[in-house]
């Protein structure tokens, strides 16, 4: 490894910018909770402002305006999911294949429970470019995992290689359904390892058939 560039990635930022990044993290925090709780085209600025802490000056320091700080809110969070999914998968390594699937289910459904505002805020916010950029994005890690998961049950020889393609769009689409159904039903909602188990069951038996 290169010691210069080493010495590069360790060497402590300015104050000034790790204070930016967490004056940034509190206003996105903020957000979410006023878009949550307001609807994305109620809420003020200067509601999410004052729940963040800060003057509406320094709001708008950050993020030009409601657009920018939907998009910054949108493209931090799915980068927790990416993170979630990649944990997943180094974690459940090694692992039977059901409960390999099983754990990337649990992860991707326990994102959208403790996210429910957000992803209906999404569906909710007007298809601006940059949006459906980070929505693609997020769509090609989520696929990328997949893709990975159902490569280890072939390896397992618990899938055949002939039927990744089509279990792949038959995995997504009861991912989407569970997260639809408990958005739509939450008074009959159930858990997400419930889900996770369902969903495990149901591709095993898709390829055993």
């Amino acid at each position: 490894m290169n010691q210069n560039s080493s010495a590069a990635r360790s060497k402590p930022r300015p104050l000034r910018e790790r204070l930016r990044e967490v004056a940034s993290a509190q206003i996105l925090q903020a957000a979410e909770q006023v878009f949550g709780e307001q609807g994305l085209h109620a809420a003020k600025m200067e509601a999410i402002a004052a729940r963040a802490g800060v003057a509406v000056g320094t709001l708008y320091n950050h993020f030009e305006d409601r657009h920018a700080l939907l998009a910054a809110l949108v493209a931090n969070r799915l980068r927790e999911l990416s993170d979630s999914l990649e944990e997943s998968l180094a974690s459940s390594k090694g692992q039977p294949f059901e409960a390999q699937l099983t754990s990337f289910s649990v992860a991707f459904l326990s994102f959208c429970e403790t996210k429910a505002g957000l992803v209906a805020l999404i569906a909710e916010a007007e298809p601006s470019p940059l949006l459906r950029k980070q929505k693609a994005a997020a769509g090609e890690s989520v696929n990328a995992g997949v893709r990975e998961l159902l490569k280890r049950g072939v390896q397992a020889k618990k899938i055949a290689a002939a039927q990744v393609a089509s279990l792949a769009i038959l995995y997504r689409g009861m991912l989407r359904s569970a997260v639809e159904d408990t958005r739509n039903h939450p008074q009959s909602k159930r858990s997400a390892g419930q889900w996770a188990k369902e969903i495990s069951a149901l591709v095993l038996r898709g390829a055993a058939n």
